[in-house]
């Protein structure tokens, strides 16, 4: 028994295994000098008409699943290019509107960072106003006690 040797696996880079001569006569194609010398006009295995009127029906049956199959396939191709550049179109309007969406919110970052300061300088202000006059009252009062001081005394009870 001979041990079969499996196909290299073809590559880009690779092309078929040529003939090497050993294949048997009745494998190999009839070379068009030898059609020439038995006589026969046309190039390639002469079939009877039977044979080729069902070979070329096998064909045109093939040609046409073979048409049918690339109307498919370019469909399908427009369809997944008609849905990428949708895809493409949602996502910039997507990213357009987050982008947006950030920078108002910076905005008004910025402008609630503005608004808290000068809020805290107002407080700040009042705070220091405050403080301010109840110093002034504090001075005010403790002026007036020291200086005027009434001492009223009413006879007791007890004193009767």
């Amino acid at each position: 028994m001979m041990a079969s040797v499996a196909p290299a696996p073809m590559t880009p880079a690779s092309r078929p295994v040529t003939s090497t001569g050993q294949t048997p006569s009745a494998k190999r194609p009839a070379t068009l000098a030898s059609m020439a010398l038995s006589g026969s006009s046309t190039a390639g295995p002469q079939l009877d008409p039977d044979a080729l009127n069902q070979f070329l029906y096998a064909l045109h049956y093939k040609v046409e699943a073979v048409e049918k199959w690339a109307v498919v396939v370019n469909d399908s191709i427009t369809d997944h290019a008609t849905h990428i550049d949708e895809t493409r179109a949602r996502a910039t309007r997507s990213f357009s509107l987050v982008s947006d969406e950030i920078n108002k919110l910076r905005s008004s970052a910025a402008t609630g960072e503005s608004d808290t300061r000068t809020v805290m300088k107002m407080v700040q202000d009042n705070d220091d106003a405050l403080k301010a006059s109840i110093a002034s009252v504090v001075q005010m009062i403790g002026g007036a006690i020291t200086t005027t001081c009434l001492l009223y005394t009413s006879p007791s009870p007890r004193d009767s």
